[in-house]
C-alpha cells in the first residue's frame, strides 16, 4: 500500500511539477522541519522557506518581501553596471588624466 501511495505521489509531481516546489517550500531549509508555520518566511526568487529563528541573523518579524541567503550571495556576486558612465578604453595615468583635464580646462 506504502508503495502505491510513493508511486501515486511521484507520479503527481511528474505531472504537475508546481507541486513540488509547493512541497519543498514546506519545510525549513536550515532545521528540515514544517513546525512554526507561522514563523516561515518564503524566498521571492527560488521558493525555498527559513524559519524566521533559524536564519544566521533571525529576523522579528515575517518580511512582505525577502532572499534567501543563497539568492541574496549570487546577485551580489554579479558583476555591476558603472554608475551610468561608459567604461574608457583608453586606461590614463595620473599624469596623463592631469594633462587631459588641463586641456579640457582651456
Amino acid at each position: 500500500l506504502s508503495s502505491s501511495l510513493s508511486l501515486s505521489f511521484a507520479l503527481s509531481l511528474s505531472l504537475f511539477p508546481s507541486l513540488s516546489l509547493q512541497a519543498s517550500a514546506l519545510l525549513c531549509h536550515s532545521c528540515e522541519k514544517s513546525t512554526d508555520r507561522d514563523s516561515f518566511v518564503t524566498c521571492d526568487e527560488c521558493t525555498t522557506s527559513y524559519h524566521t529563528f533559524c536564519l544566521l541573523t533571525p529576523l522579528s518579524v515575517v518580511p512582505s518581501v525577502w532572499r534567501c541567503p543563497t539568492c541574496l550571495a549570487a546577485e551580489c556576486a554579479k558583476q555591476k553596471d558603472p554608475y551610468g558612465f561608459e567604461q574608457a578604453k583608453k586606461e590614463y595615468t595620473l599624469d596623463t588624466f592631469g594633462e587631459m583635464a588641463n586641456r579640457f580646462k582651456t
